[in-house]
């Protein structure tokens, strides 16, 4: 006779345990927010050194362009195809370039009338930003994707406003006015870049690191020629 299967009695509830992946991903943020700390850190280095060394600076612009752009070529190159650590290098090396070659601008700024003040409001107002965005964009639930295309618009708009104002026009005004909206714009991109970190951060994470890093400086020197002006 076949065995007649009791429905009666509910089945057992299946329980599925959760702690391994809260716990890798408590793990993903430290190590993420650890290399951004250090990339900041050594940012400052390379300002430093910048300072210390800017004659040198100012007579090699198109050297410096290149380390720069060459250094962060190699951070997605060397993550995808030869090694993450290698990656995690070059993102340092990347992030001590970029202190270097953004030397003379911060030292413009210091020199103007707003000084140091600007500067350190700047430095402040980023930081509250992008603490800010960041627990908003963990703990949101929302899919921020959607703001990608006028985010990539809205730079390149910001881009193309700053080339033609520095070529042609040469207004306070509209510099402060495209400083604001770009400060929008990277904004933006924290938010959806914070995003990334939860969704593809075990596979591409220094890439994700440097692009908050980039988020951070341009929303810094965003701030910066706001306060400036």
């Amino acid at each position: 006779m076949a065995n007649i299967p009791n429905f009666s009695t509910p089945p057992e509830p299946v329980y599925v345990d959760t702690t391994l992946t809260v716990h890798n991903e408590r793990t993903l943020m430290m190590r993420v927010y650890s290399l951004l700390s250090i990339m900041l850190g050594v940012t400052f280095v390379g300002y430093q050194e910048g300072l210390a060394h800017m004659a040198w600076v100012n007579s090699h612009p198109w050297a410096m362009i290149f380390a720069f752009f060459m250094t962060f070529i190699l951070v997605p190159t060397t993550e995808y195809f030869i090694s993450p650590l290698l990656s995690m290098f070059m993102a340092l090396l990347f992030s001590f370039v970029s202190g270097f070659f953004l030397s003379p601008s911060i030292l413009q700024y210091t020199q103007s009338h707003a000084g140091m003040m600007a500067v350190n409001e700047a430095l402040a107002g980023t930081a509250c930003i992008f603490i800010g965005l960041s627990i908003y964009s963990l703990l949101s639930k929302r899919n921020f994707h959607f703001l990608h295309s006028f985010l990539i618009t809205g730079l390149i708009m910001g881009l193309v406003g700053y080339i033609l104002n520095d070529l042609w026009f040469h207004m306070s005004l509209l510099q402060s006015v495209i400083a604001g909206a770009m400060s929008l714009v990277f904004s933006g991109l924290i938010l959806m870049d914070t995003q990334r970190i939860k969704e593809n951060g075990a596979n591409s994470a220094v890439m994700i690191v440097t692009g908050l890093y980039l988020d951070i400086i341009n929303l810094f020197l965003s701030l910066l020629q706001i306060l400036d002006n």
